[in-house]
């Protein structure tokens, strides 16, 4: 079973579990001076598996189907009968009595809510034995309509479903988030597969178990909040904090306001990615250092409303969730600028030299760097227009070379398939002008070698022709010239040296026929006069191809 370790923050493999006094051993080079995850032993890594039509709890639940499996907890579809209602019913094995106690006082905290509009009800807490563990259930409403993960998913390649629906479904999570906080609780993993879709609307899961696991190492401090590796919440929404935080009191709700950021760039995202993606370990470092991508073909409100829940100092976000539904009410942040940090001069100064390097490199062309300067001037003024209409100019000119490349890739397909029409030339053509609108684009280099590699076979297998031609070997010619044909197959020029060949061959044969009858005859005036006539005609096509080969090459 995989683990989390806390040491370097990453998930390993364990070989061992060895004695109570220890923690579990890694199968890892890069652990041989911290060779287990914990200071305790935390026991093996338990799971518990309920079948279909089981009742637990003195007949409370009968399963009636599996949902899911968390790193430790199990989630079963079952039927409260004693509400006389479905529930989603989670199963957490524990090793003793005093770490169960814990999470359920946790979870308890939630009812202290007090609008559960857009909350998945948090329903019962019970401790029972089972099978030799304590087992943790928690009994709560059951979504039916899935996560919004799925539906992220769902509507990916449709851009504004998602900057419509998705906007409103996350001001749903905000109304949730804000009464989670003013209940004085923080949820600590807000992430799109803990958004679920229940009677027809969203609402926020806040059942995770990690953020309730305290006092595990058995050091007394109760205000100790240590994230267990069994536990641990996925890292993709997690605040800059969270990978630092020893404590609870480190943990806001400026932290839930960071991961509603993180979803709200998803949502926008033109290909509905997540700001970070990469390993924990990657994870970590980029939402401690990185600054979040700058999204395009959003409004300047938003992208500065994402920016600043997406800050990695959690006093430059927003104060409250309120705060952030405000502003995307009212389509925008309010703002006028960016924090006082970024109007001193020398932040000025600062911008109007990155700019000045932006502006030159879209004078030499390099629209690569061009474009990545303006996503360093967005990160530091989103509303700065020139950076933003640069950067657009740059993605329109992105989007059309990128057409055109596609074309000649389709040609060149089509001619190695042998089903091409295209010349040479006319691919060429639209190489040139692919270049000129975008000089480093990224599908240049293969496109190009690829089309220079389909050129040279052509030029040899024409050069080929051309020599046959001049030695009178028109067989070898025609070959010649066929197979440059296919590679070439828009070329007239090459058409018309193909017919020259197959027409002399056949006046040839149809020449040497007569020469031999009249020899046979001993009519050898005529055969003589054949002879020449047969000379004359093949000069006088070997001039044709001459001439036709020249008009060909000046292409």
């Amino acid at each position: 079973m995989s683990r989390y370790c806390m040491h370097c923050e990453d998930v390993v493999e364990p070989i061992e579990v060895n004695g109570q006094d220890y923690g579990t051993q890694l199968n890892d080079s890069i652990h041989a001076d911290r060779y287990y995850i914990s200071e305790r032993h935390q026991g093996p890594g338990l799971t518990v598996n309920l079948q279909t039509g089981q009742q637990i709890f003195n007949s409370r639940y009968t399963i009636k189907s599996f949902l899911g499996r968390g790193s430790t907890s199990t989630v079963y579809l079952a039927d409260d009968n004693h509400r006389s209602e479905a529930v989603a019913l989670k199963a957490v094995p524990f090793v003793s009595y005093d770490m169960a106690n814990q999470l359920k006082g946790g979870l308890e905290e939630y009812h202290k809510v007090a609008d559960y509009s857009h909350l998945i009800r948090l329903y019962d807490v019970y401790i029972i034995p089972y099978d030799g563990v304590v087992l943790l259930l928690v009994s709560a409403e059951y979504a039916e309509g899935g996560t919004f993960a799925q539906w992220l998913s769902k509507y990916k390649d449709n851009v504004c479903k998602r900057q419509t629906d998705g906007l409103y479904y996350l001001k749903l999570a905000c109304r949730a988030v804000a009464a989670l906080h003013d209940a004085g609780i923080v949820h600590g993993d807000l992430r799109p597969p803990n958004l679920l879709f229940a009677g027809g609307t969203l609402k926020v899961s806040a059942l995770g178990l990690s953020r309730y696991m305290r006092n595990i190492r058995g050091n007394g401090d109760a205000d100790e909040q240590v994230e267990l590796p069994s536990l641990i919440s996925r890292p993709e929404c997690k605040a800059p904090e969270q990978f630092m935080a020893a404590r609870s009191g480190n943990i806001d709700v400026k932290t839930d306001i960071y991961a509603l950021g993180v979803i709200l760039f998803q949502i926008y995202d033109l290909s509905a990615r997540l700001p970070f993606e990469g390993t924990h370990q990657q994870l970590r470092q980029r939402h401690l250092h990185v600054a979040a991508p700058v999204l395009k073909n959003v409004t300047a409100p938003i992208a500065r409303v994402v920016a600043k829940c997406l800050r990695k100092d959690p006093a430059d976000r927003y104060g409250t969730v309120t705060q952030l539904i405000d502003d995307l009410e009212a389509g925008g942040c309010t703002e006028a600028s960016q924090p006082s940090d970024l109007d001193t001069p020398q932040a000025t100064e600062a911008i109007e030299q990155v700019l000045e390097k932006a502006r030159q490199s879209m004078e030499q062309a390099s629209l690569n760097e061009a474009h990545s300067l303006c996503d360093q001037l967005l990160n530091m003024s989103p509303d700065l227009i020139e950076a933003r209409s640069m950067r657009d100019e740059i993605d329109n000119r992105f989007a059309q070379a990128k057409q055109f490349y596609e074309t000649i890739k389709r040609g060149y397909e089509a001619i190695a398939n042998g089903t091409g029409n295209q010349s040479l030339g006319q691919l060429a053509m639209l190489l040139v002008e692919a270049v000129r609108i975008y000089p480093d684009h990224p599908d240049g280099r293969l496109i190009q070698s690829q089309l220079e590699s389909l050129t040279d076979e052509y030029i040899a297998a024409r050069h080929e022709g051309i020599v046959a031609t001049k030695e009178g070997k028109w067989e070898l010619a025609e070959t010649n010239f066929k197979r440059a044909g296919q590679l070439n197959p828009g070329s007239s020029h090459i058409a018309e040296l193909i017919s020259l060949a197959q027409k002399i061959q056949r006046r040839i044969q149809s020449a040497r026929a007569e020469i031999d009858a009249a020899i046979q005859s001993q009519n050898w005036n005529r055969a003589m006069s054949l002879a020449r006539a047969l000379d004359t005609y093949i000069d006088g096509i070997k001039e044709k191809a001459a001439d036709c080969i020249e008009r060909e090459q000046e292409l």
